[in-house]
Parts: C-alpha cells; structure tokens; sequence
C-alpha cells in the first residue's frame, strides 16, 4: 500500500487493531473495513482514484465487487469505464447466480472486496 494511500484512510476510522480471526481462521492485528469509506467523501473519492490508476494499467475487462464493496467497485467501474458484475455469498436457501451481472468466459476480472489484513 503506498504511503499516500496509508496517510489518507488514518484520517478515517478504518483501520482497526486489535486481534482478529479471520474468516480464513488466521489471526491478523490490523483489520482496514473498506465498507466506511463512503462516509468520508473526499478520502473515498482519492481511494477509488487510485484504485482506477492500478487497475486501468492491467489487462481486465470487468470489475467485480463483493456485495459489500459494491460502493468502492461501483466508484472504480465509473473512473475506468469497465463494466461491472456483484459477486454474492453462496445462501443455503436460494439457488440464484453468485455472479450478477453479465460476465462471459473469456473475460479478465479484477475483484474489488472491503477487507484488508495483514
């Protein structure tokens, strides 16, 4: 993460520490929630920025968000001129796609989630 990057979601309450199991089932003593961002305009507006600059740089042709992170991809999709598909948890209770939106085969996705550890 590059130092601007940093300096900007520490003027946030993104960044947690503390000790965190992950869903992976390891531990991490840094959890960053990207799902906060949209409530500091200025910073999710520069976050989404760069963003868009790393990804407009590789070979992809569809941003895809998890269904929390749906803001940030929607913001980088918009910036790039990519389109973009939502991946969904699989439900027990529902058979729909995990995939919304049109997405074929052959294509290249980047995907955009809302957690970041260490």
């Amino acid at each position: 993460m590059s130092e601007e990057i940093a300096n900007a979601l520490c003027k946030t309450t993104v960044i947690s520490t503390g000790d965190f199991k992950l869903a992976s089932g390891r531990n991490s003593s840094i959890y960053i929630n990207l799902r906060m961002l949209p409530s500091y305009p200025e910073i999710f507006n520069f976050i989404s920025d760069k963003a868009a600059e790393v990804i407009s740089s590789m070979n992809v042709n569809v941003i895809a968000g998890t269904e929390a992170a749906i803001p940030l991809a929607t913001a980088v999709a918009l910036k790039t001129g990519l389109p973009m598909i939502t991946v969904r948890k699989p439900r027990q209770y529902d058979n729909r796609s995990l995939v919304t939106g049109v997405l074929d085969r052959e294509q290249k996705v980047v995907l955009i989630t809302d957690i970041i550890t260490n």
